[in-house]
């Protein structure tokens, strides 16, 4: 059973069947894998549930290993069928509910269409189980050899038994499914959020606290048949991962490009959908390049290559979609796609061209076409102070209000330890009063740390200090990521000074040009990790240790004093981030200067602690 055990929540009818199931000691079921109980919060009733899984709205779905595929709808109550149109009539009433056949007919056609996009063309059929009554009508559109009613036990085994032995069959080119099918099939019928999260990136106790999907989070996810929608929210809601999720559901339809703004973000989607021959994904500047590739069809002749790199990085990108949007309805054979969806959004749509050359790539243009927007346009654009006016203005829910998107806001932040949600916001100066996100529910255990020295040399001297607790703690390296605004080459970054190498070997994330099968390797126990801030958005680690914060405010040490600017500058928002890039432990190197400062930030941040654990 997956998972092994039911929701307590779960409606009688489906913990019957459930404990029927893993109970039953028949041969025929040893190798049978069972898969149920999509991840919604407790509480949430059965006829309010709309599944977003690849197995539509599944209660179960059966692996039989040499045989194929069985999927069950389950209705409890008093079932009935009138002048065409289904009802249940249970304790809170009679009410209609969809025709449980086409449900589970539907829902094995999903399945089957989806694996038949990687060639495995596997028997499949489908059972509908009423527990709470006996239904005997049967017609065209009811199978009395698909149906289980009234006392289930033993005539649900004994229908499965009849389903697999006679149904199961090979037939109109589809052949009992071989061993090397068997992990293609359950990556498809795995549930998603809990076996998507990385284990390494959480501890034991915070794995378990953020194990289901928030309210809000399902409200977006139920929204998946949306044309057209756009979901805003602070770093740790969740926005990546929803995006993860839309675009598997989508791929069962066309093909998808997701285009993100971070390299090792970007890196780590591609991961996650290798096996999809029909996802295509990308960083926002390396997209841009490989459509200036497809219209020249050759190689950039070199006048134009030399005024490209005489241009600085913003206008080269602006003379890049200008050029884009000059000649891309001309250009012959160039890919369109399915859907769009757009990741770290804030980072990129400020551009002059964006949207119409965006546009231009999805079929319908974003009139017509199908796209899905992400983005934190508030607390995380890290790019220059002079182009925030104009981020503001391309913000997709203003820019595109009149295409009517649904729009959705995410509050709760559900990855970080709420010491960290509540102090980094202070610690950084983009707070005042108002926290960008909100702690989760069910509070989430961490702690910063914070240093203050007075030199070069003492700096590295914690540093050290830092890595070999830790070390001593028998913590593995790959659950450390040490951050900086700056690059590790850099004279102003002391890591390459320090003696780290004898506790962990140091791996720069910047200069990775390929990763294989995973960015941070949980093989890797030896090594440390070291990520620019601006590099590592999106990404997340148990351990953060953030050197040199607030790097860039006008500091005069001679009397002891540095400019605070309580806004969103970019010193601020580069901490921040860098700040939430933490799970559970956050440690800070700041210069002495800062002392002061953060000690009554610290003060602010505590009172709102005390306010929010109430």
């Amino acid at each position: 059973m997956i998972p092994p055990v039911i929701d307590v929540n779960a409606p009688s009818g489906e913990k019957e069947i459930f404990q029927l199931l893993k109970d039953t000691n028949s041969k025929k079921f040893k190798d049978c894998l069972v898969f149920h109980s999509l991840n919604y919060p407790q509480g949430t009733e059965k006829n309010k549930k709309q599944s977003y899984e690849f197995f539509g709205e599944s209660d179960f779905v059966i692996l039989v290993p040499s045989r194929g595929l069985i999927n069950i709808e389950v209705k409890g109550g008093k079932i009935s069928r009138e002048d065409g149109i289904w009802y249940t009539n249970n304790r809170f009433g009679k009410h209609k509910i969809k025709d449980p056949f086409k449900q589970a007919t539907n829902s094995l056609f999903k399945i089957g269409g989806y694996l038949k996009t990687k060639d495995i063309l596997i028997p499949q059929d489908y059972l509908v189980i009423f527990p709470d009554c006996e239904f005997d009508t049967t017609g065209i559109e009811i199978s009395d050899q698909n149906l289980v009613s009234g006392e289930i036990n033993p005539k649900l085994l004994n229908t499965l038994n009849n389903i697999i032995e006679n149904h199961l069959i090979e037939a109109n080119g589809r052949f009992h499914p071989k061993e090397s099918d068997l992990n293609q099939i359950i990556k498809v019928l795995r549930p998603n959020f809990t076996s998507n999260l990385s284990s390494k990136n959480l501890l034991n106790q915070s794995r378990k606290q953020i194990d289901k999907f928030t309210n809000e989070q399902i409200k977006i996810l139920e929204s998946y048949n949306s044309n057209r929608l756009i979901v805003t929210g602070g770093q740790g809601t969740g926005k990546t991962i929803i995006a993860e999720e839309i675009a598997k559901k989508k791929l069962l339809e066309g093909s998808v490009l997701f285009i993100s703004s971070g390299r090792l973000r970007n890196e780590e989607t591609k991961i996650r959908f290798k096996d999809f021959n029909n996802f295509h994904c990308f960083t926002f500047h390396n997209f841009i390049n490989k459509i200036i590739k497809d219209i020249i069809k050759k190689e950039i002749p070199k006048e134009l290559s030399d005024k490209i790199n005489s241009l600085k990085f913003e206008d080269r990108t602006e003379f890049f979609l200008k050029f884009i949007s000059d000649t891309i309805l001309e250009a012959e054979n160039l890919k369109k796609y399915d859907f769009l969806i757009m990741d770290e959004m804030q980072n990129y749509c400020h551009y002059d061209e964006f949207y119409g050359v965006f546009g231009s790539i999805i079929k319908g243009d974003l009139k017509e076409g199908k796209w899905y927007f992400f983005g934190d346009f508030d607390y995380q654009n890290l790019w220059s102070n002079s182009i925030s006016d104009e981020i503001k203005k391309k913000n997709p829910k203003l820019y595109l209000r009149d295409l009517n998107p649904e729009t959705h806001q995410l509050t709760y932040n559900v990855r970080n330890a709420q010491q960290i949600v509540v102090h980094s916001p202070f610690l950084s100066g983009v707070a005042k009063e108002k926290l960008p996100s909100r702690p989760f529910i069910i509070k989430i255990e961490g702690q910063i740390k914070h240093y203050f020295e007075n030199s070069v040399k003492h700096k590295i001297e914690r540093l050290e200090k830092i890595i070999e607790d830790l070390k001593k703690r028998n913590i593995d390296g790959n659950e450390i990521v040490i951050l900086s605004s700056n690059r590790i080459d850099n004279p102003k970054n002391y890591i390459s000074s320090s003696n780290i190498a004898n506790f962990f070997k140091i791996i720069d994330l910047t200069q990775i040009s390929k990763f294989g099968t995973d960015i941070i390797k949980s093989d890797e126990k030896n090594c440390i990790y070291f990520s620019t801030s601006h590099a590592f958005q999106g990404m997340e680690s148990k351990i953060i240790i953030l050197t040199d914060p607030l790097t860039s405010p006008i500091e005069n040490h001679k009397i002891n004093e540095a400019d605070y600017s309580n806004s969103k500058d970019l010193k601020n928002l580069i901490t921040y981030n860098a700040m939430g890039r933490a799970n559970t432990f956050l440690y800070v190197i700041w210069d002495k200067i800062h002392e002061k400062y953060v000690n009554q930030q610290i003060g602010k941040a505590l009172k709102m602690q005390d306010e929010v654990s109430l």
